[in-house]
């Protein structure tokens, strides 16, 4: 049991380091959405108006498809059987 845990841990640990690209894509991502909410959430606290989460559109679309990219490169991923 614990030798099929060290062999997955050793399986992601290799998986996350064989990818650096879209490890990077990812860091962006969540470093644009985190100052989009912040610069959204100030607006909206000085205007005393909660506008339109309108960081959304970049948050939801892009990670949608970095979260796909994510689970379909995985080295570990089981082709679908039908």
């Amino acid at each position: 049991m614990a030798s099929n845990t060290l062999d997955a841990l050793r399986t992601l640990e290799q998986a996350r380091l064989d990818r650096p690209g879209l490890r990077g894509l990812t860091l962006a991502w969540a470093a644009i959405n985190a100052v989009q909410f912040v610069v959204w959430a100030a607006i909206s606290v000085l205007t005393l108006h909660l506008g339109s989460p309108w960081w959304l559109w970049s948050f939801a679309i892009p990670g949608a498809a970095l979260a796909g990219a994510w689970r379909f490169t995985s080295p570990n991923r089981q082709p679908i059987r039908s």
